[in-house]
């Protein structure tokens, strides 16, 4: 942590609030904080946003107490540093690292939190570990929680056993859990919300197709069953319309091939467990995500933008520059040359791939809002296909940057 800068932040800070209790206009924005503490507030606009930046950006600056404390205990122990440091009329180099080693002096615990999966079951006698998560099934599984967390049984029970009233409850064949490290509960709660959806994702991703609202796997977004209904009315006849949809097949995990090698299901698994990530592997990781996004749209126009969403996150070199030829070109020619192994293969690649980004720069323009199907099919078809053999095939299984696939692309070109 740079604690120089961090210093300079808190010193303008200080020059901007105000100590004690400081009349103001009823209509002008502030913040007022009054506790175990001198009242310090920050009046105007301005300084409430610059209250609310400065906390946020020091919150993040030492990765030990992002990690393990929630912005709004960090905040209230930076506001009682902050009062003492405008009473006392001090804050140096000194207080400022007190303050962090003050914050780092509370034991950090892990926490596994348990959250339950829909759309799935799984019935083999021993949990299944995935990368960093752990899938459970709450009856066969529950002597193996308990010996873990034996003073559980209480809540296990609330929530995972059925009362005979409960539907919802009788449906409960699956949780999955996550390990997080924190000093508070509440944010080993919020990493966990952050990683069980990249675990939604992943896991639509893995099973996904366009084609079917007949499977979907859920914690927290679930394509659940429903009746839409609608009456027809015309001037000789009147009649009602009815449709079933949603997630009718569960997922039998203890069959399906989610943690395959063949199609580099491993590998993202894999990924979501590290600590630290290439280059490559954030941007698959991005990829996966929106695929996983797109294919719970129902709507296609909205869809196909998150599948070219990933495409870009995936591919894109200059990751602030708008819709551009150059663009298309580029994401056109890597993506015939990961994918292609002959002249033919490659040219149809780069069609495709130039209709998809075609069609997004006329969404981006406001030109069209409509998406074929065929369309909408070829370009989920294209970054899964990006996504499967990058992590699959030996010829990338070194590479760590975008920039390596743009070496090789260029040695590939030019070695004919």
């Amino acid at each position: 942590m740079d604690y120089q800068e961090a210093l300079k932040k808190v010193k303008k800070l200080l020059k901007n609030a105000e100590l004690g209790d400081v009349k103001f206009d009823e209509t002008q924005n502030r913040l007022v904080f009054r506790g175990d503490h001198p009242t310090i507030g920050f009046y105007n606009e301005e300084n409430v946003r610059l209250f609310i930046k400065t906390v946020d950006v020091l919150w993040k600056a030492d990765n030990e107490i992002f990690e393990t404390y929630t912005l709004e205990t960090f905040e209230k122990s930076f506001i009682r540093f902050l009062a003492k440091a405008k009473q006392d009329e001090i804050c140096s180099d000194d207080t400022l690292k007190a303050f962090y080693r003050d914050l780092r002096s509370v034991e950090a615990k892990t926490f596994e939190i348990l959250y339950v999966v829909f759309g799935a079951k799984y019935y083999k006698g021993h949990p299944l570990t995935i990368g960093p998560f752990t899938l459970y099934n709450p009856s066969i599984h529950r002597k193996h929680l308990l010996d873990k967390y034996p003073h559980s049984e209480l809540m296990l029970s609330m929530a995972f056993d059925p009362d005979e009233n409960d539907e919802e409850a009788k449906k409960i064949e699956v949780v999955v859990g996550v390990s997080e490290r924190a000093r508070e509960s509440l944010r080993a709660s919020q990493k966990a919300y952050v990683h069980l959806q990249q675990f939604e994702n992943t896991m639509r991703f893995i099973l996904g197709r366009e084609d079917t609202e007949e499977c979907d796997i859920g914690v927290f977004n679930f394509n659940e069953i429903k009746r839409t209904r609608g009456v027809l009315l015309s001037d000789t006849h009147a009649t009602v319309t009815s449709r079933m949809k949603g997630a009718f097949d569960p997922i039998l995990l203890h069959k399906y091939p989610i943690n395959d090698s063949q199609y580099g299901h491993d590998k993202l698994w894999e990924m979501l467990a590290k600590e630290k990530l290439t280059d490559l592997e954030k941007r698959i990781i991005s990829a996966v995500s929106w695929v996983g996004k797109g294919l719970r749209d129902e709507e296609p126009a909205r869809a196909f933008v998150q599948y070219v969403f990933a495409l870009e996150a995936l591919l894109q070199i200059q990751q602030d520059v708008l819709v551009s030829p150059s663009i298309t070109y580029s994401i056109s020619e890597m993506s015939a040359f990961i994918l292609g192994h002959d002249l033919k293969m490659r040219l149809e690649i780069e069609k495709v791939a130039k209709e998809v980004y075609g069609k997004r720069s006329a969404i981006a323009h406001g030109s069209s809002q409509e998406v074929d199907s065929l369309l909408l099919k070829d370009a989920l078809w294209l970054i899964k296909s990006l996504i499967t053999v990058l992590i699959t095939d030996e010829r990338f299984q070194d590479f760590k940057q975008i920039g390596d696939i743009q070496n090789w692309i260029k040695t590939t070109k030019y070695s004919f």
